[in-house]
């Protein structure tokens, strides 16, 4: 009822101190547990069993279930910040760090919580634990030794600074922008505003997820405390080899209504710079070994599925697909094909001078009426930029062929809700069985 208030106090408070006030209050919930109406408020006085759940942790990495991991995260986060015994604490820091080791993006997002726990933190040995997760996170921002990392902190230049850097995530790119309030004041109304470019990226995720989304690009981030630092994690998808990212942080000083701007850098990112460069083999590889590789080694792997217009048939597209990736210098290792129904399955490898391997699997069918190709690497930076690469090879070669009319889409196959390829065009996603609009599809 209280958290309900004030969240009508921060939205239809009549003069701006109402306002202003109604969101501290709802900040200070939201750093404490996560989210403006927490759904796990845990005891002070929480015992767990941690050897269960370092038990259970190495089942969830065993089984890269990363889903069950994230409500971990979020089961720690809360006892690090509420729970009064220090040794419950620092077990639950130790699994973070265990998480950390195991995909360090997992607990990427909270690294303004660490860094406030951090600045409040008595227990020397804890602030020791919570450096360590913060140098992992982010090694060129903090010090080995908490201590220097401490005295960084506080004594930083007086000024709100926002920096922003990217780097990649599976199918994705990750924008990141870091908001540091070093003044005295506390700023309120602060949001994030990131421009859209059409036909260069699409926004996928925000994080954290209890931020407010206004026009699908404006960051609500509520209020700066002094000393307090937000992020920012955007997840996008690139629509072109050349992204170009600006945002502008908007906010007001306290007890002003006038908001002031501060820009952050700009960033163009040439993923195509991120190619990989492959050997010429001269030996041909293996089907069994490039199979076990795809199936048990790679770390990474990306699909990207397209509802092909009637006018380009089924092994049109393959084909095409096909002489896409052999302009990468892969092999091309295996190539099935069955004609009435048409189905075609191409298996290429491909070995960088670094020997690192990549695997691309290339499927067309008459039945599902789709192209489908997927991509199996070690490096992340590769997978998105071969992605972008054949994405726009292949929308470029096909919607300029002649028989394709002006009339006709190349719809990806994306759903909007998890995010996750299928197999043919339907109207609802086979892995969330959410209902798929047709009108948010990419084309």
């Amino acid at each position: 009822m209280l958290i309900d208030t004030l969240i009508q106090m921060r939205k239809d408070g009549a003069r701006s101190i109402i306002r202003q006030d109604a969101s501290i209050a709802l900040d200070y919930i939201t750093q404490k547990y996560g989210k403006e109406k927490p759904t796990d408020f845990l005891s002070e006085d929480w015992k767990g069993d941690f050897k269960a759940i370092r038990k259970r942790l190495a089942t969830l990495i065993q089984t890269r279930n990363t889903m069950e991991m994230k409500l971990l995260i979020e089961r720690m986060n809360t006892v690090i910040t509420t729970n009064k015994d220090q040794s419950e604490r620092s077990q639950s820091v130790q699994i973070l760090s265990e998480i950390a080791n195991y995909d360090v993006k997992l607990i990427d997002p909270y690294e303004q919580k660490y860094l406030q726990l951090l600045l409040s933190e008595k227990d020397t040995s804890i602030q020791r634990q919570l450096n360590e997760l913060l140098v992992r996170i982010d090694p060129s921002n903090y010090y080995g030794d908490h201590s220097k990392t401490l005295e960084k902190l506080n004594h930083r230049e007086k000024i709100l600074n926002v920096t922003v850097k990217y780097d990649f995530s599976n199918d994705f790119l990750r924008y990141k922008v870091k908001i540091l309030n070093n003044t005295n004041e506390i700023l309120w109304d602060v949001n994030y505003r990131l421009n859209l470019y059409a036909n260069n990226f699409v926004i996928r995720r925000i994080y954290p997820e209890f931020y407010e989304i206004y026009e699908g690009h404006i960051i609500y981030l509520s209020v700066l405390r002094p000393g307090d630092m937000k992020e920012v994690i955007i997840s996008i998808e690139p629509r072109s080899p050349q992204i170009y990212l600006e945002g502008m942080v908007n906010y007001k000083k306290e007890n002003e209504n006038d908001y002031y701007a501060i820009p952050a850098e700009d960033l163009m990112i040439d993923i195509l710079e991120h190619s990989p460069k492959f050997q010429n083999l001269e030996k041909k590889i293996g089907v069994s070994h490039i199979r076990e590789y795809f199936d048990f080694h790679v770390k990474f792997k990306s699909s990207n599925v397209f509802a092909l217009p009637d006018s380009i048939s089924p092994k049109l597209a393959y084909t095409i697909g096909k002489t896409i990736i052999e302009k990468l210098y892969m092999i091309l290792s295996l190539d099935v094909m069955d004609e009435d129904p048409f189905f075609g399955e191409a298996l290429f490898y491909g070995k960088t001078k670094k020997n690192e391997e990549t695997v691309v699997i290339l499927r067309s069918s008459a039945e599902n009426k789709s192209l489908e190709i997927t991509i199996g690497t070690k490096n992340n930076s590769h997978l998105v930029a071969m992605q972008i690469n054949f994405d726009s090879q292949l929308r470029q070669t096909i919607t300029t062929h002649p028989e394709f009319s002006p009339n006709d889409k190349l719809i990806e196959l994306r759903c909007p809700s998890c995010l996750s390829s299928y197999d043919k065009p339907r109207d609802w996603c086979p892995w969330c069985g959410e209902t798929i609009s047709p009108d948010k599809l990419l084309s």
